[in-house]
């Protein structure tokens, strides 16, 4: 496979610590009004926790619901920018009266003693979703692999994106709650394995209190090269822990497939807190940095808060109108409103600056090869970007060839003529399905 070698540099170190947000005064809580209906009316009272919106469909029984992040008055439902770029829905809620979680000591629950079906209807309830890849229902994914014979629970320790350290920072910090979120996923699937897929220079170990904490659950590990893009895809992961196994010849994980599932140390926290604790999701942990910051920092951030007050908590921007990259620089979204908030899937707000200004202009394929040369699946992102803008195709096999991207972004970064190349394959996939 291909890869790159320091495409991207992060933060010079690792963050020692997180810090906890400013709470809104106003919490602007997002919700896609494609798939949720709101639950509240204007003038309604929450409470911290309280679902405010749920899936619009009644078939859609294990989506994620939305919560409350903090008590008081719901004074608006607007239409709103959301952090992915899309329009989507929010409320407004003013801060009032006292918390439910917020200061409280959680009791942990025997959470073992739990049917598959509980943790299913508990995950979808509290609001925990995979933020792997694409946002999804933790529960809806779970259940949709029923039906697979040898399932396996694949958790990545690291951030796929190496412009962000999230998911790095909750690996190291957070190990235990992390896989004590991990057996909970993996009792919640039926899984007969946990892999977990550790940076090659991990900050951290997995020491003897895993079995403890696993109760039985087998596992092994696999280590991935970070300094090379990409290595966190599910696609990387997956090739690596094969090649491990041959090597190893560990079982029962000779069995493992494409099918397995795969969640990140974010995910796992938010499993923990939902199903140990009882904590609904109504925070986000969150790298906010940028060149016209002050400070860079690690945040503990209630949904619904948001960029610019994070911004200004960071010390402020020089800048007025920064651009703004959310989860990534490869990978992430580019938006500019700093009054988007905060929602479930953001793990990193960069602010960059708009100069020196640089031409985004699409131009016509200019045919240097670059994007064919660079993709570590070995597919022709030119030929199937002109197959969706012309319909021209030389090969119908060339259109299966899309199964084998995994959005890695490296044709569009390459690519002089700044074609929407991994977006055009992306539609192309959802269009065959």
């Amino acid at each position: 496979m291909k890869t790159v070698h320091n495409f991207v540099k992060s933060e010079a170190s690792l963050f020692a610590t997180s810090v906890r947000s400013f709470l809104p005064q106003d919490a602007l809580v997002p919700f896609p009004s494609v798939t949720h209906k709101c639950t509240v009316e204007k003038g309604s009272v929450v409470s911290e926790g309280q679902i405010i919106a749920s899936a619009i469909s009644p078939e859609n029984v294990l989506a994620s619901d939305i919560h409350a992040p903090i008590p008081g008055t719901v004074t608006d439902i607007v239409t709103c920018k959301l952090a992915d770029g899309t329009l989507g829905s929010a409320v407004k809620i003013h801060l009032a009266g006292a918390f439910s979680y917020l200061g409280r000591k959680q009791e942990h629950t025997a959470w073992s003693t739990f049917s598959s079906d509980y943790l299913l209807s508990e995950l979808s309830q509290k609001g925990v979703v995979n933020t792997f890849a694409k946002v999804e229902s933790l529960a809806a994914q779970i259940k949709s692999r029923a039906s697979v014979k040898n399932r396996f629970l694949v958790v990545r320790m690291f951030d796929e994106d190496p412009s962000r350290m999230t998911d790095t920072f909750i690996a190291t910090r957070m190990t235990n709650q992390v896989i004590e979120g991990a057996a909970i996923t993996a009792r919640a699937l039926g899984a007969i394995g946990i892999i977990f897929a550790l940076p090659q220079k991990a900050l951290f170990k997995l020491d003897e209190s895993v079995e403890k904490i696993l109760s039985g659950i087998p596992y092994c590990t696999v280590t991935c090269d970070t300094s090379r893009y990409p290595s966190g895809l599910a696609q990387n992961i997956l090739q690596q822990i094969k090649k491990s196994i041959a090597q190893e010849n560990k079982e029962p994980f000779g069995n493992i497939n494409h099918r397995c599932l795969f969640i990140d140390p974010e995910t796992a926290v938010s499993v923990y807190e939902a199903i140990a604790l009882g904590i609904p999701v109504v925070e986000r942990y969150v790298h906010v940095t940028g060149k016209d910051l002050p400070s860079a920092a690690l945040f503990k951030v209630r949904i619904g808060t948001t960029l610019g007050a994070l911004a200004k908590q960071c010390g402020g921007l020089t800048e007025k109108e920064p651009n703004i990259i959310v989860n990534g620089l490869i990978r992430g979204s580019f938006v500019t409103d700093m009054n988007i908030p905060v929602g479930n899937f953001v793990k990193s707000i960069e602010f960059v600056d708009r100069s020196p200004k640089k031409d985004q202009k699409f131009a016509p394929c200019i045919h240097c090869g670059k994007c064919r040369s660079i993709c570590p699946e070995g597919i022709y992102p030119d030929l199937i970007y002109r197959y969706c803008s012309c319909g021209k195709i030389e090969d119908d096999a060339l259109i299966e060839t899309i199964e084998l991207c995994s959005d890695c972004g490296l044709c569009n970064s390459y690519c002089p003529s700044r074609l929407p190349l991994c977006q055009a394959i992306a539609s192309l996939r959802s269009q065959q399905k």
